[in-house]
């Protein structure tokens, strides 16, 4: 309890029994707390005592202390019901790709399995998937990697062989006529080996980065003017024919990879046309693209080999169309590699027209084509 002690002061004034007078005032507001004594007597002659209970205070607090405890011990479940779910549904999940990612490679670093295709619809899935997807990607491309060593292996192994049964035959024949016939064809087939590498090289490069190299806006309807100019200053035994529209269409591209591309489709087409035929070459724009067609009054392409003609090493002609001549087979696969690096696709087809042949139409996306017209000069 809390005590107010007032002093009553007596009055100087001669008074036979003097009557002091004391009021006491107190502030409810300040929580019950005198605010002041006023008095009328200077000599105190007895004094007042107040006091009050604290039961009240002492009850909020209570309650308060009561409220935080129940507020922390919330706090606690909800920390530990939030860890086991955590735990369930995140922790554990995610130790099981670890685990999967442990044991997909064996000693040698190569991938000997792949993720599992998660069916759950959260974050979680969604890597689970990612993650199947791509260890199903360098599963196609280890896969292409070894297809790929042994189609070279294969196609060193011919020259050589040739190379190494001329020799022995040089060895032993002294007929002159044998001996220079068998020298132009050991010739031949280092010839072959050197464009067989050569045009692995290239694929090389391709694959390592295409889209690292300098691009700039490169004007298709120059360039394949230039391209069949080319051909034609070489004289060959087959006509070329450039369509193209008036205004001049561009692409942002390596100029040096395109004029490869088109190159290579030209190429093909002469070596299908008989002499005298004509290869067409158009040059348009589609629905948000821009596409390349050239094509050829050859024999065609059989239907069993559409499947394959951009297949890498993958080669057949015709003794019509010059079957005899030495082909590395990686033209068409370095056109479709170059065409897709850029974002692009390229098609094969045969013509329904009387003349045969095929059509090799290369399409690149909207996002690398432009139409850039010439400004004209001022006051012109």
């Amino acid at each position: 309890a809390r005590e107010l002690r007032v002093p009553v002061r007596r009055h100087h004034a001669v008074a036979a029994t003097p009557r002091p007078r004391a009021a006491i005032q107190m502030s409810r507001a300040e929580g019950e707390r005198p605010a002041r004594a006023s008095r009328q007597h200077d000599n105190p002659v007895g004094a007042v005592l107040v006091s009050q209970s604290t039961y009240r205070i002492l009850r909020d607090l209570y309650a308060i202390r009561l409220g935080i405890f129940q507020v922390c011990l919330a706090s606690l479940t909800a920390a530990v019901v939030l860890s086991v779910v955590v735990a369930t549904t995140i922790a554990r999940p995610l130790r099981a790709l670890r685990d999967e990612a442990n044991a997909i490679l064996d000693g040698r670093g190569r991938l000997k399995g792949s993720f599992q295709r998660s069916l759950r619809r959260d974050e979680i899935g969604d890597l689970s998937r990612a993650l199947h997807e791509l260890t199903g990607r360098i599963e196609q491309y280890q896969s292409f990697l070894d297809s790929f060593a042994a189609d070279v292996s294969h196609e060193f192994k011919n020259p050589l062989a040739s190379i190494r049964n001329a020799a022995e035959i040089l060895a032993e024949t002294e007929d002159p006529a044998a001996r220079i016939r068998f020298h132009r064809m050991v010739q031949a087939e280092v010839g072959r080996m050197e464009r067989l590498l050569s045009d692995l090289n290239e694929m090389t490069r391709i694959d390592a980065g295409l889209e690292r190299e300098e691009q700039h806006t490169v004007s298709l309807t120059d360039l394949l003017e230039r391209v069949c100019e080319g051909y034609r200053l070489r004289g060959s035994p087959v006509g070329f024919v450039f369509e193209c529209p008036s205004d001049p269409i561009s692409v942002r591209a390596s100029e040096e990879r395109l004029a490869q591309v088109f190159e290579n489709l030209l190429d093909n087409a002469a070596s299908f046309s008989p002499a005298g035929a004509a290869v067409r070459i158009r040059l348009e724009r589609e629905q948000g693209a821009v596409s390349v067609s050239v094509s050829d009054e050859g024999p065609g392409i059989p239907d069993e080999h559409f499947a394959r003609i951009f297949d890498r090493f993958f080669t057949w002609r015709p003794q019509s169309a010059g079957g005899n001549r030495t082909h590395t087979g990686l033209g068409l696969s370095i056109v479709r590699t170059i065409v897709e690096g850029y974002g692009g696709t390229v098609t094969a087809r045969n013509n329904p027209s009387p003349s045969g042949g095929s059509t090799f139409t290369v399409r690149l996306p909207a996002s690398r084509t432009g139409v850039y017209r010439k400004e004209a000069p001022e006051g012109g």
